[in-house]
């Protein structure tokens, strides 16, 4: 009687590939898990950033005087900060943003701004500042230095950021 080899194979090697390859799977599951749960904090900061803007309508106004403070103290940008500047304004142009800061030589924060009231979509911000200006008097230039109380309206637009709608200012 002959015999006929057999064919089949059935060696550990195929087994311990077999798992091989599911553990590759399984880390490379955890992995995707990992990367998800990665985005997932990302887009919670971006949402707890964005809320905290639309809560505190403090730092538009504080963004708003970072580049004002730019444009007169750095020079050579004065017309791009102002640009930066009126986004925070968005009722008021440029150029009028400009003809107010253009012979401006100082601006200081004396009083951080605060909130006067906030309700749904509308605030009230307040601040002190004091500005120094050249300005001619009798054919010569002299400084000027206010300190003026200004009184801030922002409204939250489409995006939930706080837009500045209006002002009023107070010399003292």
């Amino acid at each position: 009687m002959v015999e006929s080899p057999t064919t089949q194979n059935n060696t550990p090697a195929d087994t311990t590939t077999i798992h091989n390859t599911s553990l590759t799977q399984v880390q490379k599951d955890s992995l995707k898990k990992v990367e998800k749960e990665k985005k997932q904090e990302k887009k919670k900061e971006i949402q707890k950033e964005i809320t905290k803007k639309f809560e505190n309508p403090t730092s538009t106004v504080k963004d708003y005087y970072e580049y004002i403070q730019r444009g007169i103290n750095e020079t050579g940008n004065f017309d791009s900060n102002m640009k930066k500047a009126q986004k925070y304004f968005p009722s008021r142009p440029v150029d009028k943003l400009k003809s107010g800061y253009r012979n401006t030589k100082n601006f200081t924060i004396v009083e951080e701004p605060k909130v006067l009231s906030q309700k749904d979509n509308k605030a009230s911000v307040v601040s002190k500042v004091k500005q120094t200006q050249t300005v001619k008097k009798d054919g010569k230039d002299t400084e000027v230095t206010k300190t003026l109380t200004v009184t801030y309206n922002l409204t939250a637009n489409k995006n939930g950021e706080w837009v500045i709608t209006g002002n009023s200012v107070k010399e003292e």
